[in-house]
């Protein structure tokens, strides 16, 4: 989750683009309106970040005020008269809107406290799934006589190890925390389609 939030923090930092067109002072109605909506979201956000502890992540905390200190920026780039005569309008309007969709993904990442479990419901799922598939496995390991040859035992007993790791991992809540769920999804994907592979591969006797 704090991966996540930092690499979005990052993005909107880094998406903010605006153009000199040079000439008379533009008119900065609809601008500033939005800069207004944007503020207001990311003041809602830094709320947030206070009442649910992302604050007492360092690391974290350096981007969100480097947030901060960006849309101070924009704000005094609209209200100073030499600087604003410059401003791209279209061009601004339109980096406006994507801060805005930013500030609200933001925004939703920090509604959640620091240290709260990501939701592991696909992850034990796709587990489970995994789970079943090793364990029709092992059925026919036995059945085709693999477990005769000590080398591919020793495969198949890492294998299980490996299972009964991610069962611990995503069972202890301490542990569970700091799972990023959507790589451990995508992990598990590669493991079923892996686990179904073996499985058709010991479904035939041992020769």
């Amino acid at each position: 989750m704090k991966k996540n939030i930092s690499i979005l923090l990052m993005l909107v930092l880094s998406v903010f683009l605006l153009a000199g067109c040079g000439g008379n002072g533009p008119d900065l109605t609809e601008v500033t309106k939005k800069y207004n909506q944007a503020a207001d979201i990311f003041n809602e956000a830094a709320e947030l970040v206070n009442a649910n502890g992302w604050n007492d992540d360092a690391e974290f905390l350096k981007i969100h005020n480097g947030l901060a200190d960006e849309i101070e920026k924009i704000k005094a780039l609209i209200e100073d008269p030499e600087q604003a005569k410059n401003i791209d309008v279209d061009v601004m309007s339109a980096d406006l809107d994507g801060l805005i969709q930013d500030l609200q993904a933001y925004k939703e990442a920090v509604a959640v406290p620091l240290d709260s479990a990501p939701d592991l419901t696909e992850v034990t799922k796709k587990y489970n799934q995994a789970a079943d598939i090793f364990n029709e496995a092992a059925k026919l390991v036995e059945a085709n006589g693999w477990n005769d040859d000590a080398e591919f035992l020793k495969i198949h007993n890492g294998l299980a190890d490996e299972i009964e790791k991610i069962k611990a991992l995503i069972e202890d809540p301490e542990q569970a925390k700091n799972i990023d769920a959507d790589v451990m999804s995508a992990d598990l994907d590669g493991l079923i389609q892996d686990l179904q592979a073996y499985k058709e591969a010991v479904a035939v006797p041992l020769k």
